[in-house]
């Protein structure tokens, strides 16, 4: 299991500050300020503590919960608690504009960086992807080489990219979408609401879950708060206690987010069920492999061998050298015989 979540992370595109140009440190620090200090992600839901400092709605939430003492800011290690966080929409509205105009961005760094190293002395051998073939201006020069729109995935003029997204990617582009942005066009038409029905269970949500004091409740009332939120109630007081404060901090942490990007209640229980998941994989206990015992059964019989002659050994040294020595029994050899007839003469 820990191999297969391996593979997923080698396999999916990891994005950093360090992507951009090493000439370009804005952008890296503009990269950087748009991620949370914790999970090191752009920021998901974001809210600010009174220090000033922003987090991840669902990080810090979580920071919070686990800390045994008084919380406190991870940045500044200020006291802190659940009830001063603050939903921070300018945060959010700066990842949401910067997150699609980022792959421009960085091809823009790159190409500079390019050009920079060919008109360098000795330029290296580079191998760049061929671009399809542009139409030819009115004085027979070709026109600037393509980029992909970081927002539709398609093949647009350079000269014309702004106009392309200005006009919400309607222009004239100067190729053919392809099939990952067909893919990327259906997912976000399928992702926009359709009816009044999603819109509704979105806005449901709307009032904060207050923290539940688990110690003075009994056994039926915690059933009564899982059973109403539709949450399951298998396993026992510790596991509902752990999935309540679970729902809770998810719960909450939607509400952080600014409305079109909330999550619905069913979107809530999956990742719930999820974490219920990976919780359980944690505490199975590793199983004993019998056959590598048996192959290395003698290697544990000469370690505890050689443990205990070492113990011997080091009995004898710790025993202090000027007591006596404890008397000693007689034995058969001591005891001396004397012969009757010898004694009678």
């Amino acid at each position: 299991m820990n191999s297969n979540k391996l593979k997923i992370l080698l396999a999916q595109d990891i994005t950093d500050p360090s992507d951009f140009p090493k000439q370009t440190p804005l952008l890296r620090q503009l990269d950087s300020a748009a991620r949370c200090p914790i999970c090191a992600d752009y920021f998901d839901g974001p809210v600010s503590l009174i220090c000033g400092h922003s987090f991840c709605s669902m990080c810090i939430r979580s920071v919070i919960s686990s800390s045994s003492s008084k919380a406190q800011c991870p940045t500044c290690r200020q006291n802190t608690t659940e009830s001063q966080l603050r939903p921070n929409p300018a945060i959010e509205d700066i990842v949401t504009a910067w997150k699609p105009a980022r792959p421009f961005v960085l091809s823009l760094a790159k190409h500079e960086e390019d050009r920079v190293a060919a008109v360098s002395p000795a330029p290296p051998k580079k191998k760049r992807r061929p671009s399809p073939p542009s139409p030819a201006g009115p004085s027979g020069i070709a026109t600037q080489a393509t980029v992909e729109c970081p927002v539709c995935s398609r093949l647009v003029a350079f000269e014309e990219i702004n106009e392309h997204m200005d006009n919400n990617c309607e222009a004239t582009d100067s190729g053919k979408p392809s099939s990952k942005s067909q893919k990327a066009q259906w997912s976000y038409l399928m992702g926009q609401p359709k009816s009044k029905g999603k819109e509704k269970d979105r806005a449901d949500a709307e009032d904060r879950l207050p923290k539940v004091s688990y110690d003075i409740l009994k056994d039926k009332q915690l059933k009564d708060k899982l059973l109403e939120h539709g949450l399951p109630t298998t396993g026992d007081r510790a596991m509902w206690t752990a999935r309540h404060q679970r729902w809770t901090m998810l719960w909450n942490a939607n509400l952080d987010k600014s409305a079109p990007k909330r999550q619905t209640k069913a979107g809530i229980l999956k990742e719930l069920k999820k974490w219920e998941e990976e919780r359980k994989a944690q505490k199975e206990k590793p199983t004993v492999d019998e056959s590598h015992l048996k192959t290395h059964s003698s290697e544990f019989r000469q370690l505890i061998a050689a443990a205990r002659s070492k113990a011997a050994i080091t009995e004898c040294v710790d025993a202090p050298s000027g007591s006596s020595p404890a008397p000693r029994l007689p034995s058969e050899d001591d005891i001396i015989v004397i012969d009757s007839d010898h004694e009678a003469e």
